[in-house]
């Protein structure tokens, strides 16, 4: 054993023993020391990864040293999304997409099924497409937000379908049944030394359909719209009718008087259906024989064979109702 000394020459510790290292404490400190590391580099570079994606990498954007470094980037943020690295590996929740679910019938306007009908869902630049089954049954699932439907069927005799601007919620179910009336061609007989009618006389006689703007408080653009066989003003309002099962009837010559039972002059119609009045808003629809609507109150009144059904899927029946629109609701009024 080696001993030193200090100036004054007296003896000190052995060397050996000065040298002493506790090896338990330094592989403790280490492993600490690794796991605060890769901490710091899995949140940074998961920070990277949102930057990332948020970059322009377009021709005219990219510099030079970012040029260079293009792929490695464009790696990790791949990792990123991937979840390879990213705090979901330690257990964090991840909120799911929202979702609601929607399921229906189309049938047409004898109660049968329609199969193979074009159904399609549109939200800005989002659109989805299903088609119905042998049962006339579609289901799709779709993002909360806005949406318009259509259905087209395949057979000429059918009407399309159409529903105005309605809100999806999420974590939720609706039922969308649709009826499909029968498709019809209407022809003006114009009388001896008569003009063709205006724009005014062929909604009397044809019908057609309307639409009235009724936002909502959120600024959805929620509209009220009116399928309808035949119109006429009122004092009331608006005064919608059914397509009657009419054919082969002459209109006065343009400038006469339009008799007061119109539309029993005047149409002549290939279908011998009666085909009710539709209207829609947001979720609610209503089928009546007679309707009124009211732009400047936004109240609508229905009489005849009145069928409602509104946003929670119930449907009511009376002879007649009324309702106001506003908000996206249809509020029953007395």
């Amino acid at each position: 054993m080696v001993e030193s000394s200090d100036a004054t020459g007296c003896a000190t510790l052995p060397l050996m023993k000065t040298m002493r290292i506790n090896w338990k404490f330094v592989v403790l400190a280490a492993v600490v020391g690794i796991v605060v590391f890769v901490s710091y580099l899995s949140v940074g570079i998961e920070r990277m990864g949102r930057r990332l994606e948020t970059m322009d990498f377009s021709a005219a954007a990219r510099s030079k040293p970012v040029r260079g470094m293009q792929t490695e980037l464009k790696v990790i943020s791949w990792l990123v999304r991937r979840g390879s690295i990213s705090r979901r590996e330690s257990g964090t929740p991840v909120d799911p997409p929202r979702t609601c679910h929607i399921h229906g019938t189309i049938r047409n306007f004898a109660g049968a099924a329609v199969s193979n009908v074009d159904v399609v869902f549109k939200r800005d630049t989002f659109t989805k497409t299903v088609f119905t089954d042998e049962g006339g049954s579609y289901d799709v699932d779709l993002p909360a937000g806005l949406y318009t439907m259509t259905a087209s069927p395949l057979e000429r005799f059918l009407e399309g379908y159409r529903r105005p601007l309605f809100r999806v919620g999420s974590s939720s179910t609706l039922t969308l049944n649709v009826t499909l009336e029968p498709a019809g061609t209407c022809d003006l007989v114009i009388g001896p030394g008569g003009t063709r009618p205006n724009a005014d006389a062929v909604r009397r006689a044809c019908g057609g359909w309307d639409s009235f703007s009724v936002p909502s408080a959120d600024g959805a653009a929620f509209e009220v719209l009116i399928q309808f066989g035949s119109w006429q003003p009122t004092d009331h309002g608006d005064a919608y009718s059914i397509r009657e099962p009419l054919t082969g009837v002459e209109i006065p010559p343009l400038g006469q008087p339009i008799p007061d039972d119109w539309p029993a002059h005047g149409k002549r119609v290939v279908f011998g259906d009666e085909i009710p009045v539709f209207v829609a808003y947001n979720l609610f629809t209503l089928r009546a024989k007679r309707v009124v609507y009211d732009v400047q109150s936004r109240t609508l009144e229905a009489t005849g064979n009145v069928v409602a059904d509104n946003a929670s899927g119930s449907t009511t029946r009376a002879d007649s109702m009324k309702f106001r629109f506003e908000n996206g609701q249809a509020t029953p009024l007395p």
